[in-house]
Order: structure tokens, then C-alpha cells, then sequence
């Protein structure tokens, strides 16, 4: 790798860094936090590769902000309620068991 080549990629990489930094810092979305660094500094370019693994972040970041701001209650309803819903009844299975059944022999 060259050193312009070289320099032409930490600056790709730094802006995608203090994309991340300000995103994680302030609770921004991406769009955002690429908005408020583009306007101080004009000539940032992050690539492709970089943006879907910033957006991708956002959601995981968000879903973690949205969690903490949740008291205790809210977030064992909200489990209980998932959980809850995955949970198949005894009679359930035992219908599962018996199509699965009825399939083998006939």
C-alpha cells in the first residue's frame, strides 16, 4: 500500500470512527451524526462497507438506549410478553406429535 493510498484510507477510516463516537456519545442516527461531521469537515467519504456497518450499528445502539430507558417493569413485561408468545401449550405439541405421526404411517 502506498502512502497516499495509505492516508486516502485512515482518512475513510477516522470520519467512520467519529461517525460511530458521536453516534454511540450523543444517541444520534447515523444520518445525523454524518451530517454534523460533514459540516466541519466537508471531504469525508466513508465507504460503502463502512456506512451499512454504521447503519447496522444504529439499530443495535438504539435497541440497547431503548432498553436502558425502560424501568425494571416495563422491561419484564416486555420479556414475559416475548417469551410468553413463543411458548407452545402442551396441547399444541401433542397435536404436533400426532400429525407428525399420522405422517409416518399413512
Amino acid at each position: 500500500m502506498t502512502n497516499i493510498s495509505y492516508l486516502v484510507y485512515l482518512s475513510v477510516f477516522s470520519a467512520a470512527l467519529v461517525i460511530a463516537y458521536i453516534m454511540e456519545t450523543f444517541g444520534v442516527k447515523y444520518r445525523d451524526a454524518f451530517t454534523y461531521v460533514q459540516e466541519r469537515r466537508f471531504c469525508i467519504n466513508p465507504n460503502a462497507g463502512f456506512v451499512h456497518q454504521l447503519q447496522e450499528y444504529e439499530a443495535i445502539y438504539l435497541a440497547k438506549l431503548t432498553i436502558q430507558m425502560m424501568s425494571p417493569r416495563q422491561l419484564e413485561r416486555s420479556l414475559s410478553e416475548t417469551t410468553g408468545s413463543l411458548k407452545r401449550t402442551h396441547e399444541e405439541e401433542e397435536e404436533e406429535s400426532s400429525v407428525q405421526a399420522a405422517a409416518q404411517n399413512g
